[in-house]
């Protein structure tokens, strides 16, 4: 029963040992840690946006969405900066477009104080295979004055991880193993100690290569939209300034007309009122005038 028991020890020692040794092997530059693909990173540590700037390359693979065992793991990020001369009607536009190609709204902002124009700040999510594509669409609903691609390639990271995950899996297997062959209580104690321990280890990791599927498949947008009161289109064709320009002045238009309405609908009291002396002048003051001309005739004549 002794040497069963040391015997056992010995196992779960070496089985531990190994371990050890292979998690250390696997991770050179130190633990795991969440900030490689964390969607909350700061973004300050950016680098500087320029007008016009541009890093990277949108993807253009369809591994980028698989979460198959081969292919690179690549997370983007895109920062965009935005003019338009209507930003509730952009928004709505965004919104469609997200919908369109299965995105989604992460968190968003919008700042609309007194005398100044009003800015929206979002967070979206985005299907990395159709980043291009939506970036393209919402190109189209005004001005982009800065814009920057940049991509992360966690695949040595993601692979690692997914190695130890495996090897993980081996030794809670042998450790079940074991446990069903225990006989004495201690060993008992020791086995599922061990194997508590490997199990937190697994989810713990499983955690982290979710996490960093999510990322890779879903590419997140920070875009940030300030309404302007003119729309200055630069570069481009005759035609798409011309038209561009006619569609501000429209815009212009329908802008004054909806003010002048809105002021209409506040003042509608005071109009009419307004009206109603108006109309009383013009009917009484003519005759007034008229009597009072007669009065000063005679005095005129003498």
């Amino acid at each position: 029963m002794k040497k069963n028991t040391r015997l056992l020890l010995s196992v779960v020692l070496i089985l531990s040992l190994s371990l050890f040794l292979f998690s250390c092997g696997s991770n050179d530059e130190g633990t795991y840690s969440d900030d490689a693909g964390s969607m909350d990173y700061d973004r300050a540590a950016e680098a500087p946006m320029g007008d016009d700037s541009y890093q990277g390359s949108y993807p253009d693979s369809p591994e980028i969405t698989t979460t198959s065992i081969s292919g690179d793991k690549i997370i983007y990020r895109q920062s965009l900066t935005m003019e338009t001369d209507n930003l509730q009607q952009t928004v709505s536009k965004m919104e469609q477009d997200l919908d369109r190609y299965g995105g989604h709204i992460f968190r968003y902002q919008v700042i609309s104080e007194k005398d100044e124009s009003p800015r929206g700040d979002f967070t979206l999510r985005v299907p990395s295979a159709s980043l291009k594509e939506f970036v393209d669409a919402i190109r189209n609903y005004g001005i982009f004055t800065q814009e920057v691609l940049e991509s992360d390639d966690v695949s040595e990271t993601y692979y690692d991880i997914e190695a130890n995950l495996r090897n993980q899996t081996i030794q809670e297997r042998r450790l079940l193993d074991l446990l069903e062959e225990a006989e004495s209580l201690s060993d008992i104690l020791t086995l599922e100690s061990e194997l508590s321990r490997i199990r937190r280890e697994i989810e713990h990791l499983r955690g982290y290569l979710n996490r960093l599927d999510d990322q890779v498949q879903y590419s997140t947008i920070y875009l940030s939209i300030q309404e302007v009161d003119n729309l200055e289109v630069e570069g481009g064709e005759f035609g798409e300034q011309f038209l561009e320009n006619f569609r501000n002045s429209f815009r212009k238009f329908q802008t004054a007309l909806e003010s002048a309405l809105l002021w209409l609908a506040s003042y509608f009291p005071f109009v009419i009122l307004a009206g109603i002396l108006l109309a009383l002048i013009g009917k009484f003051y003519p005759r007034f005038f008229k009597k009072l001309k007669r009065k000063e005739l005679p005095k005129n004549r003498e």
